[in-house]
């Protein structure tokens, strides 16, 4: 250790004769700068949609979607390829919008249909407090 910092004496000088480089003072640093830096570029459209998006569904995500979409047969085909995903099981909040979609629109034989299928299928019973 004695000997790296030995060496890095020798090599720091401090004539102004035999320094190339002009000396700054510390206060000079200080100073801020009147220019202000370039902000970062705004990613653009076609790199925003370039990138993935998720591959899984949510259960809440899949409520949103049933809600909006305004033709029934829709609705139901969004409820079912939903139930498509791994791991995905439906809950009392999905079966209970789609019925609602269901029924608002009076197709009955597709939520007795619906109905059913929840009696062969166990089904998560959740309540909000």
């Amino acid at each position: 250790m004695n000997l790296v910092r030995a060496s890095f004496c020798k090599q720091r000088s401090f004539s102004s004769s035999s320094s190339p480089l002009p000396w700054i003072s510390p206060l000079q640093l200080l100073k801020p700068n009147s220019q202000k830096p370039d902000p970062p570029p705004q990613p653009s459209l076609a790199s925003t949609e370039s990138q993935r998006k998720p591959k899984f569904i949510s259960h809440d995500t899949a409520i949103n979607l049933i809600k909006r979409e305004k033709d029934p047969q829709r609705a139901l085909k969004i409820f079912n390829k939903v139930s498509g995903q791994k791991g995905f099981t439906h809950n009392s909040a999905t079966y209970g919008t789609i019925l609602h979609k269901l029924a608002q629109s009076k197709k009955f034989q597709a939520a007795d249909s619906l109905l059913r299928q929840m009696s062969y299928e166990t089904i998560i019973f959740e309540h909000l407090i």
